[in-house]
């Protein structure tokens, strides 16, 4: 009888071990060995994306691209990618921009000075920053303007100031502050202005950024590492002149 029982414990320990291996066994089939079969990954591709996509004007073109009407391989300027009304005019606002330097830039080189322009743009996530700079060459100095855009790929709608700021980790309670530093390490370089000049040119340059911002003017830009830079028209104590200078935060 206790023979039997034995026999019996055995067989029932052997039909568990022998379920436990065929589980793990069908576990490695699913997990290594039938993946495996087809070499082939699929590809999903998100609804979000095809959705973004469906907002370009041509669709086997970037969001950014080289403008088809310059007539001057000095002047490279962009053309905005996006089916949307806030798009539309800034395309505009480029072309009349370029017509402008264009004519201009033919009387200047007749006397030996110029003019180039370049731009560059950067995307994070579901925003879109693009930056255009037009230099100005003479025999005394090269001087600089600028033009800057910022569009959600999604709607092609303009991105206010706020959501870019924050994009790079800046937010309203330290968004002034930000910019005040970055005024201080700017003009400490100047070492022939005293501390109360220094400390007047910054509330001058707060003064006139404030003003920017209320009337939505501002000039900025996000780069690849998220760092936000701005553009403000700011006068030296030592200059006569106002100049547009790029401060980073």
């Amino acid at each position: 009888m206790k023979y039997r029982t034995k026999h019996i414990i055995y067989i029932f320990l052997f039909l568990i071990l022998s379920a436990i291996v065929i589980w793990v066994s069908y576990l490695i089939y699913i997990e290594l060995i039938r993946p495996s079969r087809n070499n082939t990954p699929q590809i999903v591709e998100s609804t979000a994306k095809k959705e973004i996509e469906q907002n370009k004007i041509f669709s086997d073109k970037a969001f950014v691209f080289q403008v088809p009407y310059t007539k001057d391989k000095q002047l490279h300027l962009p053309m905005i990618n996006l089916n949307s009304r806030d798009a539309t005019l800034a395309n505009q606002e480029i072309q009349e921009m370029y017509q402008k330097i264009y004519q201009e830039k033919k009387k200047l080189t007749q006397t030996g000075q110029n003019i180039i322009s370049q731009y560059q743009y950067t995307i994070q996530k579901d925003v879109l920053s693009l930056f255009i700079y037009i230099q100005y060459r003479n025999q005394e100095e090269v001087t600089y303007s600028y033009m800057t855009y910022h569009f959600y790929l999604s709607s092609g709608n303009t991105v206010p100031y706020e959501e870019v700021y924050k994009i790079a980790s800046i937010y309203d309670f330290n968004i002034d502050l930000k910019v005040e530093d970055a005024l201080y390490r700017w003009i400490d370089h100047d070492s022939k202005l005293s501390f109360e000049e220094k400390n007047q040119f910054v509330q001058n340059a707060m003064s006139t950024y404030q003003e920017l911002v209320a009337n939505h003017t501002l000039q900025y830009y996000l780069d690849l590492e998220k760092q936000l830079h701005i553009i403000l028209p700011v006068q030296v104590p030592t200059q006569s002149e106002i100049k547009y200078k790029i401060f980073t935060l």
